[in-house]
C-alpha cells in the first residue's frame, strides 16, 4: 500500500520530526519529503497528515526506529 519511503517518513512524523528535519537528515529537498507525505495521505484516504499517521498506525504500517529510511 505505502512505499517504504512513505511509511518511513510517516513514522518519523509520528515521532515528532518535521518534513524539514527529515529533508535535512536525508540531504534532500523539503518538497521531496512533502510530496512523499502527500502521496501517503492520498493512498490512505487521509484528511491531513495527522490523519495519515493515525491511519497508518492503525493499519500497522509505521516502522520502528531500526528500519527507518
Amino acid at each position: 500500500m505505502l512505499s517504504d519511503i512513505e511509511a518511513g517518513y510517516l513514522s518519523r512524523i509520528a515521532r515528532g520530526q518535521t518534513a524539514e528535519d527529515i529533508a535535512a537528515e536525508e540531504g534532500i529537498s523539503v518538497q521531496v519529503v512533502q510530496d512523499a507525505l502527500s502521496a501517503a495521505e492520498t493512498k490512505l484516504g487521509a484528511l491531513n497528515l495527522m490523519d495519515a499517521v493515525t491511519k497508518a498506525a492503525r493499519l500497522g504500517l509505521l516502522k520502528d526506529d531500526s528500519s527507518l529510511p
